[in-house]
């Protein structure tokens, strides 16, 4: 398929001179996917210069350098994407988990610092910069599946809980910040549970720990809820949340939605 795009590439100028960013953007998924890495760079260029896809074309121009073995190029595409795009999730996690691989933790941590102290009143950036520590306090695998906790766990959930308690107070009603809030929350409680079933001795000091965090949580599921109330993933957590605390008549209404949806 990839020597037809092309050819409709080369044509189009005769029929428009205005640029088919969706022929573009089958054309670079068609390399991309063929292994292609070269013509998939090339064409995902022409797709970051017509600013098509913002932060995530700039993202997969970057993963496509990086299978080419250009790291230079890769580093080089991630930090122009977040300077235009500076809230992309995306683009300031792969920077940032880049920095942990390496081991350089204080590096990392100064580059979310860095990225706050430059916009400090801006809720969505504190957004992403909570999710990033969320998700370096709880790793996940290719398939989503949570790994170990980190030993700074800790630290990094109390990062984590300033940065979206912030973007709270700023911008209260947000489905997004309520649903990392009370995500984070809900994966800390969880950590707590699971300690207090494997530690016995530790059990007494876990229980309450674990309950504390899940209620939290859940005031801010609860708004997400009230927000976006088709969001299956808040439902689950309310859920989950309710049949942990013994919430038992929140536990069946919400599961009846859950059926319902």
């Amino acid at each position: 398929a990839i020597p037809a795009f092309d050819k409709a590439i080369e044509l189009q100028p005769a029929i428009t001179t205005k640029a088919d960013t969706s022929l573009y953007v089958n054309s670079a998924n068609c390399a991309f996917n063929a292994q292609d890495y070269p013509k998939a760079a090339q064409y995902y260029e022409k797709l970051v210069e017509l600013t098509y896809g913002k932060g995530a074309s700039y993202g997969t121009l970057a993963s496509i350098y990086k299978s080419m073995n250009d790291e230079a190029k890769s580093k080089a595409t991630i930090e122009k994407g977040l300077a235009l795009y500076p809230q992309d999730a995306d683009l300031l996690i792969t920077v940032v988990n880049d920095l942990i691989k390496q081991g350089k933790m204080t590096d990392a941590v100064d580059k979310l610092n860095t990225i706050v102290a430059a916009r400090p009143a801006d809720a969505g950036l504190r957004l992403v910069v909570g999710q990033v520590y969320s998700r370096m306090a709880n790793p996940q695998d290719a398939e989503g599946k949570l790994l170990p906790k980190p030993k700074n766990f800790e630290d990094l959930t109390v990062k984590a809980e300033e940065q979206l308690i912030k973007a709270n107070e700023l911008k209260a009603n947000d489905f997004s910040i309520n649903y990392e809030l009370g995500f984070l929350y809900y994966n800390q409680g969880s950590y707590y549970y699971n300690l207090s079933n494997e530690n016995i001795k530790e059990a007494a000091k876990y229980g309450t720990m674990w309950e504390a965090a899940l209620r939290k949580g859940m005031v801010n599921l609860e708004k997400a809820h009230e927000v976006n109330p088709k969001d299956r993933d808040t439902m689950q957590l309310l859920k989950s949340t309710y049949g942990l605390t013994g919430e038992n008549d929140k536990y069946n209404q919400m599961k009846e939605k859950l059926k319902a949806n």
